[in-house]
């Protein structure tokens, strides 16, 4: 399976999530407030993304898949755990996995039941990030769509979507954990989920407001519903993000 995406300029769609404040990114669209943008409004370097998967690339630089269910992101002083729990796969609304649903539902302060709603299929994660630090920080997520198997015979809508950034507020770390859930779902009757591919960054906001990057992963959506996590190379990430201007905030 081939994959070609290009997008003139790097733009950001963020949603947050965590046990006791609980937001979720959901693939579909850009919901629970926010700022939304175009790509013409980011000062980002260009990102071109090729995948022959399992493998993808970015500007030509290969990208390492992410294989274990735990790695460590680290940026200056701050050492964030990450954790990613099992994709739950939904048909009509029911796991199809109760197990794993069970234990991602335990991660989520009310469950997972008002997320998935009335979706006939779905793909669900819930990837939790784990800080050590006593300092009161923030957790960033900013991503941009690059592609959708709906914008293959569709190139108004390519136009109109990719590259489409949201920008919602901060998410403090409460009890040093923050939850995202990356969740794709679509209500008409459809045997597989339409492919989808975005770039998301990573960055801790501190009690001044100072925003440090993290990381970054390109996510792939596969039609079985899988989601792939791929990390991107720190080296490249300073290429991508040299003109990202200053960011600043209060943490409350």
């Amino acid at each position: 399976m081939k994959i070609f995406f290009s997008v003139i300029t790097v733009v950001f769609f963020v949603i947050f999530c965590c046990p006791l404040i609980t937001q979720q990114q959901n693939f579909n669209q850009p919901s629970l407030g926010g700022d939304v943008a175009n790509a013409n409004q980011s000062n980002l370097q260009a990102i071109h993304l090729e995948c022959t998967l399992p493998d993808c690339a970015i500007n030509g630089t290969k990208l390492e898949r992410v294989v274990s269910q735990s790695l460590e992101l680290l940026a200056d002083d701050y050492k964030i755990r990450v954790n990613f729990l099992d994709t739950v796969l939904f048909v009509d609304s029911k796991p199809m996995d109760k197990g794993l649903y069970k234990k991602a539902s335990q991660t989520i302060q009310g469950g997972l039941g008002q997320i998935v709603g009335s979706d006939s299929r779905a793909s669900l994660k819930v990837v939790v990030y784990k800080s050590t630090t006593k300092q009161r920080i923030s957790l960033r997520e900013r991503v941009v769509f690059l592609g959708d198997d709906q914008w293959i015979n569709n190139p108004n809508m390519r136009l109109r979507k990719q590259g489409l950034t949201y920008n919602p507020p901060p998410l403090p770390f409460i009890d040093g954990l923050a939850a995202d859930i990356q969740y794709r779902g679509v209500r008409e009757n459809v045997s597989v989920l339409p492919g989808k591919q975005i770039f998301q960054l990573l960055s801790i906001m501190d009690e001044k407001g100072r925003d440090v990057i993290l990381g970054a992963f390109v996510i792939i959506l596969q039609r079985n519903g899988n989601q792939d996590f791929y990390l991107v190379p720190k080296y490249l990430l300073e290429k991508i993000t040299a003109q990202v201007p200053t960011q600043t905030a209060s943490v409350k």
